[in-house]
């Protein structure tokens, strides 16, 4: 720090002394209710801190015109500052405050120090005022401080003049090559998302190219007629003596315009863009681009890709709409975090301007809805020419037009390298940042879309799946088990029919040949009609499977095709409305081309190198799919394999190799009937049965001789041994008998075996042909979706970090 001998062998003698006043009123000031009665003449400027307001003051009072600024702050103290500070403090506590303030003259005191020649006398009653007023607590005698300075030429200020303005919060800047390293690190990490649209890399590339050194970039929107052309040319104060852009009712044009400064004037169109260079302007070191008007832009995303090749928004409004149109309410609220400043042109339109203005003010700084301050200037453009044209009629028209005011401030904002490095590198930051809160919302939007594939996939596949396999297995049991008892049940029949057509009696004549009747008998009846049913079944099975399969190949079809835009809305980040109509016109964007906008705004077009990579595996080119599209892309991919699976599978087990396993397997119990062991041992039993009957009768005969022949009386023998030779037969009858119903009961048993043995056969293809294969695909699709689900997750954490590295950055810029 400067000893006081220093700054007075440094600071030139003859430098004119400025004054500043120092006034606490109040134990604390209400901030918003100040903001609610700023009248025409006062604007409030951007400031760093939210417990301090900055105002510039052009206003008319009793005794002539006072201009200067203010800073306000909350633990109610204000200072004034400028060519006359005690005009300006009173201007404030009389219109502001509410507390009139008398100026009386004070010459000697004047004539001393070159100040106003005024002192001030201040009636205060002392009570407390009224809530919603300025002042909490006000002090019945205001303390005052006033103070005398000299501005030392050899220190370059930060900030234009008294009489100039700040520009929107900016930071010191840090050295453009240092912030430089930085914003690339930013951009390369941002393009490094494959799921980052065409439209945002081209956005962010362009960002990281940004020229430090380059003017201002100043993008000029608004609605149709709102004055936009008499205001940019008072702001440019008519070079060369005439109007850069029309002045007349709906002569707004829907092509772009860009002024910048040049030699000598020029106007042509390139490309559907108009390039004006004018000599000699007003604010040399802007840039200007004017957006076609609001209602001509048919999409916004046009817009906001403009938005993010310029360093500041200036956003024009009347009186009658105040940004509360739709469309311009849709454009602040989401870009009112970028650097904005807000004029209200047709102030002189009011019929109350005292009163209706603050009013009006209010209206709009509710709309911005931001929690940055952004500025809103008053604008009459009749005053400005009049104060141009007519100056000697009228010397206060360009003080109350606000024009010199926000002339001052684009001046601040635009007259420093370091308060345009600032602006620039904000710009670049907030572009980065946009891209990944677009990011953000794609990355969530992705995930509900997998997750509204899921959703789909358990509904479309898996639950088909289980269904047809319950109804393929519920009707082999209902179609075809069923029946196979009722044929079994008629073999039941065809055996007792044969028994009863062969008596036991007729055994004795017909034992040689009775295995071979019995076959006969049940060579056209035994399970004929059940081999014939399981043919029909096997077939059903397999045209089951052709469609089974089919049908998955085609829902994974569908689901590759997931509905983003019909199921899933994007709800994104910070800018809202910028995210949603971008996020939207994504999911429709054709493959880019340079139109007439792009190729004017960006040197050169983003190398092939530098475009977002597309998927490895996909075979659709990233530049036809929206971001959306890009963030589900893996996931279509493991679809198309799943797809590939089906496909084969349909090829190895949709179909049968053997359309006879079924009706084999009836087949192998049926030749258990026709030539299996049944027969035979039944006709071996039948034999045995005959011999003991013969052995029987034989046996009988002989007993009855030998009793005669040992003296018993044949009347007594005879009928013995026939008796015993009748109780034989019928011995005989039921041992056949017997027979019959063990013959009868083994084909209850060859029935259970033969369903159990179809049922184990029909269940084995259900799961060799159906169960196994997919489930082995439901797998494959669990272990994608978990992989899925999990890729996101991670991308939207390596998101959120990169988003909290980039509002550092901006809170660096910032402090």
């Amino acid at each position: 720090m400067p000893s006081a001998e220093s700054w007075a062998t440094t600071v030139d003698s003859t430098a004119p002394v400025m004054h500043a006043m120092a006034v606490c009123t109040a134990t604390e000031y209400n901030l918003d209710a100040v903001r609610t009665r700023l009248g025409q003449g006062w604007t409030e400027l951007p400031t760093l801190a939210s417990d301090v307001l900055h105002l510039h003051a052009a206003v008319l009072t009793e005794d002539g015109h006072a201009e200067g600024e203010v800073f306000v702050f909350g633990y109610g103290v204000f200072v004034a500052w400028g060519s006359e500070p005690k005009r300006v403090a009173a201007a404030f506590m009389t219109k502001v405050l509410g507390r009139p303030v008398t100026l009386t003259p004070a010459a000697t005191r004047a004539s001393a120090l070159g100040g106003t020649g005024y002192a001030a006398t201040v009636p205060l009653d002392g009570e407390k005022r009224a809530r919603g007023q300025p002042e909490v607590m006000p002090y019945q005698r205001p303390e005052v401080e006033e103070m005398d300075y000299i501005e030392d030429p050899n220190d370059t200020p930060d900030v234009a003049p008294a009489a100039s303005v700040a520009a929107t919060p900016v930071p010191a800047a840090a050295p453009a090559t240092s912030f430089r390293e930085k914003l690339t690190e930013v951009v390369d990490t941002v393009l490094a998302h494959p799921e980052l649209s065409q439209k945002w890399a081209r956005r962010v590339a362009y960002a990281a190219e940004t020229d430090f050194d380059a003017p201002l970039r100043v993008l000029v929107v608004s609605e149709k007629n709102v004055s936009r052309g008499a205001l940019i040319n008072t702001l440019l104060d008519y070079p060369a003596g005439k109007p850069v852009l029309p002045e007349q009712w709906g002569a707004e044009t829907k092509e772009i315009i860009k002024i910048s400064k040049g030699e000598v004037w020029q106007d042509e169109a390139v490309d559907g863009v108009r390039l004006i260079k004018v000599p000699t302007p007003a604010l040399p070191d802007i840039e200007w681009t004017i957006a076609p008007a609001l209602p001509d832009v048919t999409d916004l995303s046009d817009l906001n890709t403009l938005v993010t090749k310029n360093d500041v928004i200036l956003a024009v409004t009347d009186t009658a709409r105040h940004l509360a149109r739709s469309r311009e309410a849709q454009f602040v609220s989401a870009h009112a975090h970028r650097s904005m400043v807000v004029a209200v042109t047709g102030i002189d339109s009011l019929n109350r301007e005292a009163e209706e203005l603050p009013v009006v003010l209010d209206a709009v700084r509710a709309q911005l809805g931001a929690t940055r301050a952004v500025p809103v200037v008053g604008i009459s453009t009749r005053r400005a020419a009049v104060a141009q044209y007519l100056a000697s009629n009228d010397p206060d028209a360009a003080a109350t037009s606000g024009v010199p005011a926000l002339r001052d401030l684009l001046a601040t904002m635009s007259g420093s390298a370091e308060h345009r490095h600032a602006l620039k590198a904000r710009a670049a930051l907030v572009t980065c940042l946009d891209a990944l809160g677009n990011l953000e919302a794609t990355l969530h939007a992705g995930e509900t879309a997998v997750r509204t594939v899921d959703a789909a996939f358990q509904k479309r596949i898996v639950h088909h799946v289980v269904a047809e396999q319950n109804r393929l297995v519920a009707e082999f049991h209902d179609r075809d088990l069923r029946p196979l008892g009722e044929s079994l049940g008629q073999i039941k029949a065809q055996i007792r029919t044969f028994f009863d057509q062969v008596p036991y009696w007729s055994l004795f004549y017909r034992l040689d040949r009775l295995a071979l009747d019995l076959r006969a008998h049940l060579r056209s009846h035994v399970l004929s009609e059940a081999e014939t049913r399981m043919a029909f079944a096997a077939g059903r099975f397999a045209e089951g499977l052709q469609y089974l399969y089919a049908d998955v190949h085609a829902a994974l079809g569908e689901l590759r095709a997931v509905p983003v835009s019909g199921s899933t809305a994007i709800a994104a980040a910070p800018p809202k409305a910028a995210m949603s109509n971008d996020a939207a016109s994504d999911a429709a964007e054709p493959a880019p081309s340079v139109d007439a906008v792009e190729e004017l705004t960006d040197v050169e077009p983003i190398p092939a190198s530098d475009a977002v990579p597309s998927t490895s595996a996909s075979t659709v080119s990233p530049s036809t799919m929206s971001s959306v599209d890009l963030a589900v892309e893996p996931m279509r991919v493991v679809l198309d394999h799943l797809q590939d699976v089906v496909e084969k599978g349909h090829v190895t087990h949709g179909t049968l190799t053997d359309p006879f396993i079924l009706s084999n397997t009836v087949w192998k119990h049926r030749a258990q009937y026709e030539q299996g062991e049944y027969a035979e041992t039944m006709r071996a039993r039948a034999e045995s049965l005959v011999i003991q009957a013969v052995l029987a009768q034989v046996g009988t005969v002989a007993a009855t001789g030998f009793a005669v022949a040992q003296g018993v009386e044949a009347v007594y023998a005879v009928p013995a041994g026939i008796a015993v030779a009748v109780s034989g037969m019928q011995w005989m009858k039921a041992q056949w008998g017997k027979l019959e119903e063990q013959f009868v009961r083994s084909t209850s048993e060859v029935q259970e075996g033969m369903r159990k043995d179809l049922l184990e056969q029909y269940h084995k293809l259900i799961d060799e042909r159906l169960t196994v294969p997919m489930s082995n695909l439901a797998d494959l699709y669990d272990q994608a979706l978990t992989d899925e689900v999990q890729r996101l997750v991670d991308r939207l954490e390596q998101v959120h970090v990169q988003r909290a590295r980039v509002q550092h950055l901006l809170d660096e810029l910032q402090s």
